[in-house]
């Protein structure tokens, strides 16, 4: 891809521009075929710079060339340096780039733009955004093919990670920052009918538990989810199989036909990250019946008392009837 040239007034001329803004650029300025080409929106994502991630080529694969080298201003917070936020072959650091696989994210953006209204108003809430890098990618993706008609809000516990350029650049695409403990207050105000967005990316708390509550909290109020993280091998360890776990049981109930899985894999295995999205029942949410709804909680809980037997721990009574649970 040739270096752009850009426009007159643009915002990345500031001596802190970054490769993000650059590239939110080219996605606000380049015609609307490249904006359907996966190739390219990928491409987009590479010049941008990937994340480093401590884990290198046995997470990024071939990608791994296009991790990025540059570090962002700001101390990180005490908790995203302990232990637990670490791997076996380092920790986290504040670097910039965007913690995606391109071809995953590039590809579920052009499916979305393949099935937007045209010319419709789109709104976004992104749940769990980190730096903020892949929240200005795809609210840039999504404001352009909506021709400007757009809002977003990003919702996290903390924006200590998120650097001034960027929190500039988010205004840029109309999207505002918002503190998860406001994101009730938002989703539901006092004496008004509840929000729905159009698109929600969730990619928070990665547990089954957490996963399980955040898509409760957000299923009435989005018309379709993103889930972020459906194939990575590490969540498999994490408490009730994680996000791959609680996907699979979420397709199983809803169904193919409101469900896409996008898990191009880098050439690395076992399996990295990977994006699927929840289509719109017919009530226009993002929503699956409250009776599957207690299927896919009993069996979570199933699991735990498994795991409570095989440790000695002591066993809690879930409520369920035996014909709601399922050996997974």
């Amino acid at each position: 891809m040739a270096e752009p040239t850009l426009p007159a007034g643009s915002l990345c001329l500031s001596p802190d521009s970054t490769s993000l803004c650059r590239g939110v650029e080219l996605l606000l300025h380049n015609g609307s075929a490249q904006l359907h080409d996966v190739h390219y929106v990928a491409d987009v994502i590479r010049r941008i710079g990937l994340y480093r991630d401590p884990r290198g080529v046995r997470f990024y694969g071939v990608e791994s060339e296009h991790q990025s080298v540059i570090r962002q201003p700001g101390a990180l917070p005490d908790w995203q340096n302990s232990k637990t936020h670490g791997t076996s072959s380092g920790a986290y650091e504040n670097y910039e780039g965007i913690w995606q696989e391109p071809v995953q994210l590039a590809s579920a953006l052009v499916h979305l733009a393949r099935i937007a209204p045209l010319g419709g108003h789109i709104s976004y809430l992104d749940l769990g955004v980190w730096t903020g890098w892949s929240t200005c990618f795809v609210a840039a993706y999504l404001m352009r093919i909506s021709a400007a008609n757009f809002s977003g809000v990003a919702v996290d516990v903390t924006d200590a990670r998120i650097a001034a350029s960027t929190k500039r650049l988010m205004r840029h695409l109309n999207t505002r920052y918002l503190d998860r403990r406001e994101l009730p207050q938002l989703l539901q105000p006092a004496g008004q009918p509840g929000r729905v967005f159009d698109v929600c990316l969730l990619d928070a708390l990665h547990e089954f538990d957490g996963v399980f509550e955040d898509y409760a909290q957000l299923a009435p109020h989005c018309k379709s989810i993103l889930f972020h993280d459906i194939v990575q091998f590490d969540s498999f360890k994490q408490q009730g199989g994680g996000v791959p776990r609680f996907w699979s049981m979420l397709v199983r109930q809803a169904g193919r036909r409101r469900t896409v899985d996008f898990v191009n894999q880098p050439g690395v295995f076992p399996t990295v990250m990977g994006l699927g999205l929840l289509l719109p029942n017919d009530f226009g949410t993002a929503e699956i019946s409250a009776e599957q709804m207690r299927w896919v909680q009993a069996n979570q809980l199933s699991q735990g008392r498994r795991k409570r037997r095989a440790s000695g721990g002591r066993r809690r009574t879930a409520g369920r009837g035996p014909s709601q649970r399922e050996k997974w």
